[in-house]
């Protein structure tokens, strides 16, 4: 495997700032979260989960992150 050493014009540099709320309940903190048993019990439930901010069947639950997991020892 081979390495590319990063050249100057690869690093962008700038001022600009964004200020926003990371989470859909619009406050910059998540204090609670939830993940979904029925995603957890199905196939994809050992290396992927989606996290909510409230019970995966409420109405108003949204994805606020995703959490993915490899084992490099089942793969090969």
């Amino acid at each position: 495997m081979a390495f590319k050493r990063f050249d100057p014009e690869d690093f962008l540099v700038s001022s600009d700032s964004i200020t926003s709320t990371l989470w859909s309940t619009g406050t910059p903190t998540l204090t609670s979260f939830n993940t979904s048993s029925v995603q957890a019990a199905g196939s994809s439930g050992n290396y992927y989960l989606s996290v909510y901010q409230t019970a995966s069947t409420d109405s108003t639950a949204q994805v606020q992150f995703d959490i993915a997991y490899a084992d490099i020892s089942r793969i090969i």
